[in-house]
């Protein structure tokens, strides 16, 4: 079998540390790819004043309700977001 040699070969800590970078790149390239896509549907589906409403609602979850608030810090509420 030719992938015999591969199955039993050893991770240093090296490839775990490429590993571990490759999942945090592509988790928050994934992450915003989903948060530029909730944005235009929302304005898409409820006008350009709902464009930023899903990254309040996400903030609202750590920062509770006040963060729907168009008063509230729309910077604040995306960081939490």
């Amino acid at each position: 079998m030719a992938f015999r040699d591969y199955i039993h070969t050893p991770m240093t800590p090296r490839d775990i540390r490429w590993g571990l970078q490759q999942g945090a790149v592509a988790g928050i390239v994934a992450g915003l790819v989903f948060a530029a896509f909730e944005m235009t549907a929302s304005a898409f589906m409820m006008g350009a004043e709902a464009f930023f409403m899903p990254l309040r609602m996400i903030g609202a979850i750590a920062l509770g309700p006040e963060a729907l608030d168009p008063a509230y810090p729309l910077l604040t509420a995306s960081i939490a977001g």
